[in-house]
């Protein structure tokens, strides 16, 4: 017979969330450098945003929006999926091309609108935009196309990032006939307390977000010191065992100042 999974206190993963918080403002200053690729620059977005959105889910899991929780989760997963495949397929720059055509196309439609002409949340375009806008347009289509999360899970040789995880949290994101019978019972207050342990996505949230940074770390130009690697470990430890292993290898890292140079140019 299995065992039940191990879980930590809401208030454990939160001090966790708060050190990888701390970590991952060092890690992209180590991204700040004149030689960084726009691969460097994509997965250093990358890793901010999975942070945000890690933080993101703690402050809703804490509020008992646990569907919205799994929302956001399924947003993690899908940046570990985008990732992989553009490390694979060395497609950083037909990705950057694709984005660009994109919101080109949507700030476009947003500007041409009766509705919202003039409006300064519409971002208006260089004529260095507008002429790369052009220049893409006269090329033929972009050969990038966002990847099929089952396909790239397979490809990871993890399919049970979707089928437990990505497939699971899309019930969460597409209209379901019962989704709202937990936020009934919460607005109403009929039910004060969850249908079950709710812990799963705060911890599952964590260990996707230290796969992000792991993988995106390893695909950068760059060559990071091993005491990032242990760090890593050693979050991922605390989820399976409770071991706060992580906070003594944090201290070492945060003692070093700000000065200290955590990446060097990989040899090519």
């Amino acid at each position: 017979m299995l065992e039940p999974p191990r879980y930590s206190t809401p208030d454990e993963y939160g001090e966790l969330i708060k050190s990888l918080h701390a970590f991952t403002a060092i890690a992209l200053f180590g991204f700040l450098d004149e030689r960084a690729e726009l691969r460097d620059q994509v997965i250093r977005t990358f890793i901010a945003r999975g942070q945000t959105i890690l933080e993101s889910i703690e402050a809703l899991w804490r509020m008992r929006h646990f569907q919205d929780c799994y929302s956001l989760y399924r947003c993690l997963l899908d940046r570990v999926f985008h990732l992989h495949v553009l490390d694979r397929d060395d497609s950083f720059e037909h990705f950057d091309d694709w984005c660009f055509l994109q919101q080109f196309k949507l700030a476009n439609y947003a500007r041409s609108h009766p509705g919202f002409q003039g409006r300064p949340e519409v971002h208006t375009f260089s004529e260095n935009e507008k002429d790369r806008y052009q220049d893409l347009l006269r090329e033929s289509s972009s050969p990038w196309r966002r990847p099929d999360p089952l396909k790239t899970a397979k490809d990871m040789d993890l399919a049970e990032l979707y089928h437990l995880g990505y497939d699971y949290a899309s019930q969460h994101v597409h209209p379901m006939a019962n989704d709202g019978d937990e936020d009934f019972e919460r607005i109403t207050m009929l039910r004060t307390e969850p249908r079950f342990d709710q812990r799963s996505v705060l911890s599952n949230s964590i260990l996707v977000q230290l796969l992000l940074v792991r993988n995106g770390l390893t695909a950068s130009t760059f060559e990071w010191r091993r005491l990032f690697e242990t760090f890593l470990e050693e979050c991922r430890a605390f989820l399976l065992s409770g071991s706060k292993e992580y906070v003594v290898t944090f201290v070492k890292i945060a003692s070093q100042g700000p000065d200290f140079k955590w990446a060097r140019k990989r040899r090519m």
